[in-house]
């Protein structure tokens, strides 16, 4: 769904210091729980890397839009 808003959120029992997203498309956000629009068609691969006291945290997801 091109032009469509997608809500992304994290669920970790850790607390979060800091986070990073990259949607795949050139937009990134440091949000905890950001709003992303993807405005071509294809597929996306989202990142996001997720800090915490500890240890560092970097997973993907694929995006069919």
């Amino acid at each position: 769904c091109v032009n469509t808003s997608f809500d992304f959120e994290l669920d970790l029992y850790a607390p979060i210091i800091s986070v990073e997203w990259d949607f795949g498309d050139g937009a990134f956000s440091n949000l905890l729980n950001p709003s992303h629009i993807f405005t071509t068609y294809g597929f996306h691969k989202v990142k996001v890397t997720i800090t915490t006291s500890n240890r560092i945290f970097t997973l993907y997801k694929n995006y069919f839009i």
